[in-house]
């Protein structure tokens, strides 16, 4: 089940504070963080997870930003 374009809406403007914040506080730089969260809510909008409630949907968001992060700090472009 793919998120449909309002409740994809909701969610954005519910969750960007706090997907961003917890994005910041792993990578401790803005523009990785902003590259963080636009990464977590693309994989949300092509996600097909059917989510219970609105915290299922917070608790997913962090770990994917948790999972990106780990990723940004394993490429090649972050080693130099």
């Amino acid at each position: 089940m793919f998120v449909d374009s309002s409740e994809f809406n909701r969610i954005v403007e519910k969750y960007t504070d706090v997907v961003f914040r917890s994005a910041l506080s792993f990578c401790k730089s803005k523009s990785d963080a902003e590259d963080v969260t636009q990464n977590a809510f693309i994989k949300l909008l092509t996600s097909e997870v059917n989510f219970e409630n609105d915290d299922h949907i917070r608790k997913w968001l962090i770990r994917i930003v948790i999972n990106e992060c780990k990723s940004l700090w394993r490429s090649p472009w972050q080693k130099k």
